[in-house]
């Protein structure tokens, strides 16, 4: 009976802690998954470092490189982003004021009795105050965004010196068969670096070409509106036309048929080429994941993760359904 208690407490307080300790990282935890993130792709890079001096310079060497490439554009990329976001919204704007007064919309209002062009301007207004207001209000708080980049760098100094022992004290906690352990722990590394250099390589490009499109019919603010299709992007299908389509109907209704029709065509060739052409071979060296469980852990994991979880939530639920199929007795070599 004493053991049993013991038990019993034990359980009990380990939620307790787990509980508090969720509480404690919730605040930060896109930077540390991001940190972890960094760490799990800049690693290569470290290993190959780590024959020629101690792992403590070898991972501050990391650390610098990664500064340099990505956190320092990455800061002027996202102050740019707050002005172009005001001028995408005053684009927005001023081109939805003008739709009564052209051909197109006057001929449709003419059609359907009723003032279509008054209705899509405030519509257009609104979803585009929603999407513009968002980025400066992230990069307004600046106190905790500081804390947190200084947390990812954190965590991914020690990750990059401690991760593989992190993986397999981890893996040795997964509930499945001993004889599919090894195989369990190369499918989840196989998956994990299809997901993340799938999708972030994947939405960067998509992000950059249409962006490119944008620039070249002369759209206002094409760097925040390349930004947001490659965040959308992580969302394959569904995602990006949220953004294009109704920039190139804007034009469209603006009279500027050969413009709106081009960028809408363009982005949509060059969404087909990197979801259907690109994204798949990229994916399938790593591992075979289903349409539905990147879109589903996509949306779900930013609900409930923010932004980082465009990548967490497709590989939680992945790894999900590969202890399943391992506990099950059909690792995914045999399915």
């Amino acid at each position: 009976m004493e053991e049993k208690h013991r038990i019993i407490v034990m359980f009990l307080l380990v939620l307790l802690l787990g509980y508090l300790s969720i509480r404690i990282l919730s605040p930060f935890l896109s930077f540390i998954i991001f940190g972890l993130l960094l760490a799990f792709m800049t690693y290569p890079v470290y290993a190959a470092f780590v024959h020629r001096m101690r792992p403590t310079f070898a991972a501050l060497l990391v650390l610098c490189v990664t500064l340099l490439v990505i956190i320092i554009p990455s800061i002027f990329i996202f102050t740019d982003l707050v002005s172009q976001a005001n001028g995408a919204y005053a684009f927005v704007r001023e081109q939805s004021s003008s739709f009564d007064q052209t051909r197109f919309m006057m001929a449709l209002n003419g059609f359907f009795g009723t003032d279509i062009g008054g209705h899509l301007s405030s519509m257009l207004l609104r979803l585009e105050s929603i999407v513009t207001s968002s980025i400066p209000g992230i990069i307004s708080r600046t106190g905790s965004t500081v804390l947190g980049v200084l947390l990812m760098f954190l965590v991914m100094y020690y990750a990059l010196k401690e991760g593989p022992m992190w993986y397999r004290r981890a893996s040795a906690l997964l509930p499945v068969k001993r004889s599919y352990r090894r195989r369990l722990d190369d499918e989840m590394y196989r998956m994990t670096k299809a997901l993340f250099y799938g999708q972030i390589l994947t939405s960067a490009l998509t992000g950059v070409a249409c962006g490119v499109v944008f620039m070249l019919f002369g759209v206002t603010s094409p760097v925040f509106w390349g930004f947001m299709i490659a965040l959308f992007a992580f969302l394959p299908f569904l995602g990006t036309p949220i953004i294009y389509v109704p920039a190139g109907l804007i034009l469209i209704m603006n009279d500027a048929w050969f413009a709106g029709i081009s960028i809408i065509v363009l982005c949509t060739a060059i969404i087909f080429f990197f979801d259907y052409i690109f994204r798949p071979r990229i994916v399938n060296r790593g591992a075979s994941i289903h349409p539905l469980t990147i879109i589903i852990g996509a949306i779900g994991g930013a609900i409930v993760f923010g932004f980082a979880g465009f990548l967490l939530g497709p590989l939680v639920l992945n790894l999900l359904l590969l202890l399943l199929r391992f506990e099950s007795g059909t690792p995914a070599d045999d399915a």
